[in-house]
C-alpha cells in the first residue's frame, strides 16, 4: 500500500503538469475525478477478472490474443455508451466542444483501460512474476496517471488550449 500511496504522486505531478491547462479552461478540473474513476473503476475490473480467470485455469499468456481481442470489443461498446453519455453532459456544462472533448475522453480511457487490465497480467504471468502484483491498487495508479495525459492532450487539441 506504501508503494501505491508513492504511485500517487507521479498521479499528482501529472496533474501539476498541466496545472496551467486546467485553470486556462476551470471546467476541465471538474471532470477529472468521473474520467479518472472511470478508468480505475475499468482496469480494476478487468485486471480481477483476467487473475480469476487464470487462477481457475480458463486463461494463459498463450490466450493473449484471444483476451486482448475480447476485452477491447467489450470496451470499445462500453466506452462508445460512456462516451456518449459523458458528450450530452459535457455539452450541456460547457458546449459541444467540451462535450467531444469529454466524451472522448470516456471512449479511449475505457478501452486504455481494460487493454492494460487485460494484458499486464498475463506478461506478467509470462514473465514468471505473480499476477497479482499488478492488482487493482495498481492498475488503478497507473491509469490515473495516463488518463490525465490523454485527457489533458485530447483537450489540448480539441479545445485549442495554449497549455497542450
Amino acid at each position: 500500500m506504501l508503494a501505491l500511496f508513492f504511485a500517487q504522486f507521479v498521479t499528482l505531478a501529472i496533474y501539476d503538469h498541466y496545472a496551467d491547462l486546467a485553470a486556462e479552461e476551470a471546467l476541465l478540473s471538474l471532470f477529472v475525478p468521473i474520467l479518472i474513476g472511470t478508468g480505475g473503476n475499468v482496469g480494476s475490473q478487468t485486471v480481477t477478472t483476467v487473475i480469476r480467470a487464470m487462477a481457475v485455469g480458463e486463461a494463459s499468456p498463450r490466450h493473449f490474443l484471444r483476451i486482448l481481442g475480447k476485452e477491447a470489443l467489450t470496451a470499445l461498446a462500453l466506452g462508445t455508451v460512456m462516451g456518449l453519455l459523458m458528450f450530452a453532459r459535457g455539452s450541456i456544462k460547457g458546449g459541444s466542444d467540451f462535450g467531444l472533448t469529454v466524451g472522448l475522453t470516456v471512449l479511449v480511457l475505457v478501452i486504455w483501460a481494460a487493454v492494460v487490465g487485460s494484458m499486464l497480467p498475463l506478461i506478467f504471468s509470462k514473465l514468471k512474476v505473480d499476477p497479482a502484483v499488478v492488482s487493482a491498487p495498481f492498475i488503478s495508479s497507473f491509469v490515473d496517471g495516463t488518463g490525465l495525459i490523454i485527457y489533458f492532450s485530447l483537450a489540448g487539441v480539441l479545445l485549442n488550449l495554449n497549455g497542450s
